[in-house]
């Protein structure tokens, strides 16, 4: 069966036993129409993205889910009619067990392109004659190739589900090292994501892929000490650092779209 990620958000002011209560609910819902809760999180109360909700907080809670369409379809239902429900985001991770998983870059594919829609000066082409502005999000990533380094595109990003992204990532991925790219697969990018994490790398510093006006370049993810609450905790970290052209991008907005793709990395619901 599909492997779902679902995440609700309830209102700031429920109880503890509130959101218990509404978890159990949507768990026995799902286990009714033949589905699984693989996993459960609940994340406490955390702030919205102040472009969204004005610094509105609420309860976050997720679940992994093994299961039918129709079960999250009814959990989804009910959320639509609960007072207490603020929000809720669906993603599919894969199709099959036997498909391709979700990886970092996908993720990340999917955060850059929803974060481009909503910085769209930043999902630019540099030109002599003008600075192009596209309406969807043809995100390249980078692959090591036995001839050389090539950037295959993922065309429409924005619109794919994490699963179509990630059976997209690993057909490109595959026929780049395989020296089978045909030219539309190189052709139209307006993002490039280069990712050297699976190589350890902690950070680096991307070269921009003319003519697109910005670049991501990925470190590894790794368990660092942070501090939270006045306590030094331990949680996965990584370091995105963005490379613009500065022609067609200005700091500011730049800035702007890096803080967007940090903050739906931390939060993914805020992706609605």
């Amino acid at each position: 069966m599909p492997l779902y990620e679902h995440v609700f958000l309830t209102r700031q002011d429920a109880s503890a036993q509130q959101v218990e209560d509404l978890t159990a609910q949507f768990k026995a819902v799902i286990e009714q129409l033949g589905g699984k809760v693989a996993k459960t999180e609940q994340w406490g109360v955390k702030s919205l993205s102040y472009r969204l909700r004005k610094n509105r907080k609420a309860h976050f809670t997720m679940f992994n889910i093994d299961g039918p369409p129709a079960a999250l379809n009814e959990i989804e239902r009910q959320q639509r009619l609960s007072e207490d429900v603020l929000r809720y985001l669906t993603v599919r991770v894969r199709e099959h067990e036997e498909g391709p998983k979700a990886t970092v870059t996908d993720v990340l594919t999917k955060v850059c392109a929803a974060g481009l829609l909503r910085h769209r000066e930043v999902n630019a082409q540099y030109t002599d004659e003008a600075i192009l502005l596209f309406p969807t999000a043809n995100v390249g990533i980078a692959v090591a190739a036995p001839q050389g380094l090539v950037v295959p595109v993922i065309h429409g990003a924005d619109r794919l589900r994490l699963a179509e992204i990630a059976t997209a990532r690993a057909d490109i991925v595959s026929r780049a090292r395989e020296g089978r790219l045909e030219r539309r697969d190189l052709e139209n990018g307006t993002f490039t994501i280069s990712n050297l994490g699976m190589y350890r790398v902690e950070r680096f510093t991307a070269v921009l892929n003319p003519p697109q006006a910005a670049i991501v370049a990925i470190g590894a993810t790794e368990e660092r000490a942070v501090a939270l609450d006045g306590q030094v905790v331990v949680r996965p970290t990584m370091t995105i650092t963005g490379t613009f052209d500065h022609r067609a991008v200005d700091g500011a907005p730049a800035a702007d779209f890096l803080q967007t793709v940090k903050e739906l990395l931390e939060e993914p619901a805020l992706m609605l």
